[in-house]
């Protein structure tokens, strides 16, 4: 933050770097209308010299913000309001200091989303999940994002997969049959019949490898058939969060709780609230997904 007094204050949404505004510089040129620059370390931001990193500006008057118009380069979604919150639309500075659209980020990083039918939010960051494979002992699903998915308010970001199994019914499954929960630091955690209790004791033991180069975060994580009581070519229901584990006012952790959360979509529209079971996206013995009005239903 920019302050009008000329202080510098920094909210570090990751937790992490270097936290002191006596690092940062900030001048004035003029009075009347001044004009500011601000010195922004590598080391700050916790970066590389040649990495690509995204911005967005605006201004805040004690009641109303006002976020950056950019109309000569909108973001992915076309429009000129740069928002914050929607790291999507962030306008990119490359290593030769010049700013481009995300839409070019894609092409320059051969960032291919054809096949991530699953989308986390509709107005979040864009987190994209798919399934890369189906074998003889399990599902490989695929996570990348825009988003560093580190750590947010002191919390580390999650990713929550719910699995649904068992005969189908004209509603879907009666319940929840097993929650995974993929940390920010790559802690796999795994509970039958979890709806958010997964805690500390039930990590699994493996450790998922999280690549973050140039803004794009990716990893992968393989269910297998032997932890959610399936056979190789059964169809079963998934649906996904990603969120935050809960850090009450206190600083006690609490991981019954999500706070924040943004539900999944499948092919962008379909919402998919991992509270409703008949919501759950399938997994076919081929490793397709679909929607379907009931677990039996599979090829609509």
């Amino acid at each position: 933050n920019l302050n009008a007094d000329r202080t510098i204050t920094v909210v570090n949404w990751n937790g992490g770097g270097n936290e002191n505004p006596a690092t940062l510089v900030m001048r004035f040129a003029g009075e009347q209308q001044p004009e500011v620059s601000f010195i922004l370390p590598y080391a700050f931001l916790g970066v590389e010299p040649t990495e690509i990193i995204g911005v967005s500006f605006g201004q805040y008057n004690g009641t109303d913000w006002n976020g950056w118009n950019c109309p000569d380069m909108a973001g992915y979604n076309g429009s000129a309001f740069v928002a914050p919150e929607i790291t999507m639309d962030y306008i990119r500075i490359g290593a030769d200091n010049k700013p481009f659209e995300n839409s070019y980020n894609y092409e320059k990083d051969k960032l291919d989303l054809s096949g991530h039918q699953i989308h986390f939010g509709q107005m979040a960051d864009s987190f994209y999940s798919k399934v890369v494979s189906r074998d003889d002992t399990g599902v490989t699903f695929e996570f990348v994002t825009l988003g560093d998915f580190g750590m947010r308010k002191g919390a580390e970001e999650m990713v929550f997969l719910y699995v649904d199994t068992g005969e189908p019914r004209d509603n879907g499954w009666e319940q929840v049959d097993g929650l995974f929960k993929i940390s920010s630091d790559g802690t796999v955690y795994y509970r039958n019949a979890a709806w958010y209790e997964a805690l500390d004791s039930d990590k699994t033991g493996e450790t998922v490898t999280i690549t973050r180069v140039n803004g794009i975060t990716r990893f992968t994580y393989k269910v297998l058939y032997s932890k959610i009581g399936i056979e190789k070519d059964e169809v079963f229901g998934v649906a996904m969060r990603e969120g935050t584990r809960n850090v009450n006012t206190d600083g006690d952790r609490n991981d019954k709780l999500i706070d924040p959360w943004y539900d999944c979509y499948f092919e962008e529209n379909t919402h998919v609230d991992a509270a409703w079971c008949s919501m759950y996206i399938r997994v076919k013995a081929d490793g397709v997904l679909v929607v379907a009005s009931s677990n039996g239903a599979v090829t609509e």
